[in-house]
């Protein structure tokens, strides 16, 4: 609930030529509060210029008592320093004082957090600066000398937010374990008689913020009965598993991260009827689900459920923010099965994608959301997904071409295949080939020949098999497609040769078909058997075999041993349909 939410204010100084990035970072702090504000127990409260009410006297003096007020500085930069907040005064800009005011409060009391987001300066301002980036130079200039503050610079607005979000978050998280660690260090401590009462509802409002009431009120009773067990009344499996469960939710980064397991899980949702929930446990069944949701054995829908989560569209919030790779990769999964929007979302589509695909991501979560955008991507999600395809990561690159096409496949099937003649992949789902080519009609003649020489043999087998559908495959290319390492293509191109009346002997045939076995040569094992190419080479011996006269047919039987009779077993076939009425007589 929000009367149980710690107020934090941040203080956002900034020259005045950074009005875009100001709304971002009012959108992400409204964005945090919306989302994770329960779960973190703070609400933020951003505070600037913009809010500051005209009063008699100077206005830099009003700012800097809301200033006062504010444990969090964010100073943004970059080619404006600002105009002075007065007409004597001492600082330069309202920048300047609010910095060095902030600073010097820092000394003294410990605090405001200070953080600096500078933005990139191009170039080309570089060459005639003028005063005032000058003085933003020189800014610069000192903090790096000086190496006692921080700073960080971003490139667009994409980036800004990326990083002040950190910001607000890495901020909350170090209040969130600095709290839980005074908890419980107070926990340890010997009390008083005349002090229980008093610790006593202070740990209570603390379940109220981390557990919620009925978690909280559930582990003192818990306590209780355990100091208490008799064979009448044990503690019970399913009560373990909730107790483990409310554990889960009480996290610190200094701790081994943890998940309720999949049997507790279980039981939670076999058993627990006569438990109510708060929400904080319905996010911990949730993790669990998402953690264990790969293998399947733990109840995650039912918990989404419970929670509204479809209403809300809380998988692309799982998947967006940073607790564990296996959370983000399983909710991607879950997105991806149930083809769940990242459109209707509180927080911005792209800044969504642009998260799974930062820096820090790991190779496992750019599959999972390439795998996510391929099947639920959209056109303007091209641009991100060749981005990946640019970086040529060996982990993630065969799942970015395979999004870039199927992308491309929902707007347009040729131009999903253009796509994939000129990213040549070395390796591709047969599946998508099977749906860029299962409506061939569609597709031109010349838009299949010129997939002939593409690297990956599976979209050469492909479309020289539709060429072949259409006896289409020029002569000249069939010549060339008989030494192909695939043997399907070497079998297609034979096939072409004969819908023109060209024969092939047996010995050919094996020569082009039938390549030697990896073991060849090697006297202590029996060659390997190429088996594609026999069967291959078998088919088309039959085929030729049964367009043979009956004269020409027995003469190829007088020479046939027993190692093959397939010309015997051809003719019996024949003599059968001929004299089958006569033999069943």
């Amino acid at each position: 609930m929000a009367e149980n939410r710690r107020l934090v204010k941040v203080f956002l100084a900034s020259p005045g030529d950074l009005p875009d990035e100001r709304k971002a970072a009012k959108f992400v702090v409204d964005e945090f509060n919306s989302l994770l504000a329960e779960e973190f127990g703070y609400q933020v409260e951003l505070v600037g210029w913009e809010d500051t009410v005209s009063v008699f006297g100077r206005p830099q003096e009003t700012i800097n008592r809301e200033l006062e007020r504010c444990e969090l500085f964010v100073g943004l930069m970059w080619k404006h320093w600002g105009t002075p907040p007065d007409i004597s005064g001492t600082y330069t800009s309202g920048f300047e004082e609010e910095f060095k005011r902030s600073v010097e409060r820092r000394l003294i009391d410990g605090y405001p957090e200070i953080s600096l987001l500078l933005k990139e300066i191009d170039p080309e301002f570089l060459k005639d600066p003028g005063e005032e980036l000058k003085k933003v130079l020189a800014f610069k200039k000192q903090l790096i000398s000086e190496k006692t503050i921080l700073f960080e610079n971003f490139l667009n607005l994409h980036d800004f937010e990326m990083k002040f979000r950190r910001c607000i978050t890495t901020y909350i998280r170090k209040l969130r374990a600095a709290e839980l660690a005074k908890v419980y260090g107070q926990s340890q401590a010997p009390t008083s008689v005349s002090d229980k009462q008093q610790t006593t509802e202070e740990n209570s409002h603390a379940s109220e913020t981390l557990l919620s009431v009925v978690g909280a009120s559930f582990l003192r009773a818990f306590i209780t009965k355990t100091e208490h067990v008799t064979e009448q009344e044990p503690i019970e499996g399913v009560e373990i598993a909730r107790f483990r469960l409310l554990s889960s939710v009480v996290k610190n980064f200094e701790n081994d991260e943890f998940t309720l397991g999949p049997h507790d899980a279980n039981l939670i949702f076999c058993k627990g009827g006569r438990f109510k929930l708060g929400r904080p446990e319905l996010r911990g069944l949730i993790n669990s689900g998402l953690v264990h949701y790969s293998n399947e054995n733990v109840p995650f829908w039912r918990w989404l459920a419970v929670i509204d989560g479809f209403k809300i569209n809380m998988l692309p919030i799982y998947s967006f923010i940073k607790s564990s790779s296996a959370t983000q990769v399983n909710a991607l999964a879950a997105m991806r099965l149930i083809s769940e929007s990242i459109q209707s979302t509180m927080i911005d589509r792209e800044i969504i994608i642009n998260s799974w695909f930062a820096k820090d991501s790991t190779s496992e979560i750019k599959i999972a959301a390439l795998k996510y955008l391929g099947d639920c991507g959209i056109t303007s999600d091209l641009i991100i997904v060749h981005e990946e395809i640019d970086r040529n990561d060996n982990q993630t690159i065969s799942a970015a071409i395979e999004a870039f096409i199927l992308i491309n496949l929902r707007d347009s099937r040729e131009r999903a295949i253009l796509a994939l003649y000129e990213l040549q992949p070395a390796s591709i789902n047969r599946n998508v080939l099977l749906a860029l080519f299962d409506n061939d009609a569609a597709l031109s003649t010349d838009t299949l020949l010129a997939g002939v020489g593409h690297r990956n043999s599976d979209v050469r087998h492909i479309v020289v098999e539709l060429l072949n559908k259409r006896s289409a495959l020029p002569i000249d290319i069939a010549e060339q497609l008989l030494t192909d390492n695939n043997v399907m293509i070497r079998y297609e191109a034979i096939k072409s040769y004969i819908f023109i009346g060209r024969t092939f002997s047996d010995e050919a045939l094996k020569k082009i078909l039938i390549k030697p076995g990896s073991n060849a040569g090697n006297l202590l094992a029996l060659a390997a058997l190429d088996t594609t190419g026999e069967a291959c080479f078998t088919q088309l011996r039959q085929q030729r075999l049964r367009s043979l006269k009956d004269k020409e047919l027995e003469d190829a039987v007088s020479v046939d041993t027993i190692y093959d009779r397939i010309p015997h077993f051809i003719l019996i076939e024949r003599q059968f349909k001929s004299l089958g009425g006569d033999l069943r007589c």
